[in-house]
């Protein structure tokens, strides 16, 4: 769960059937519409919480979802890429990212 999005209390249960999808809990369309600066900070938790290094984020940005589900770029201290995507059970699913240059050609 989201604490930034929800703040009531859940247990955690076993699931018989993991084939089953999760029911979408509407979390990433929550995300989308906080204000920048809660949404940012959704991003600063769900990045903390995976363990990573995350002292502000300086640039979130919605990018194309990664196997059906929202997803976010999301730049920490101006210099670490993340990608940030939510599951329809609240999720988030963090990914270091790496910037793209420009190659230089080769000869051939």
């Amino acid at each position: 769960m989201l604490a930034a999005c929800d703040s009531g209390t859940t247990a955690t249960t076993s699931v018989a059937n993991t084939a089953t999808a999760a029911p979408d809990g509407g979390y990433a369309a929550r995300i989308k519409t906080l204000s920048p600066r809660l949404r940012s900070g959704v991003f600063l938790r769900a990045i903390r919480d995976a363990g990573e290094e995350c002292q502000e984020v300086t640039r979130e940005f919605a990018i194309a979802p990664i196997e059906n589900r929202p997803a976010w770029g999301v730049v920490c201290d101006k210099t670490n890429p993340w990608v940030v995507s939510i599951d329809p059970n609240g999720t988030a699913m963090v990914t270091k990212a790496s910037i793209a240059s420009p190659s230089k050609p080769t000869a051939g």
